[in-house]
């Protein structure tokens, strides 16, 4: 049996959006790596800005507002 990443993800996702007052799921990456922007973006996280690490910062609203920007 094989398992995906975005199986696996989808099921902690599940988990995550069951558990009371979950309203953002926060992940971050390095900008340069373009298989990671794309795979979170299929998943529907929306960048807000880099951290001061420089990482970006992504986020899934899970109460319905849209992902604001970090100045």
């Amino acid at each position: 049996m094989t398992i995906t990443l975005q199986a696996v993800t989808e099921h902690n996702f599940d988990a995550i959006i069951k558990r009371p007052g979950a309203t953002v799921i926060y992940i971050c990456y390095l900008p340069k790596n373009p298989v990671a922007k794309a795979f979170d973006g299929s998943l529907g996280f929306v960048e807000t800005g880099l951290d001061e690490d420089g990482e970006m910062i992504a986020e899934i609203r899970l109460d319905g507002a849209c992902a604001a920007p970090s100045p």
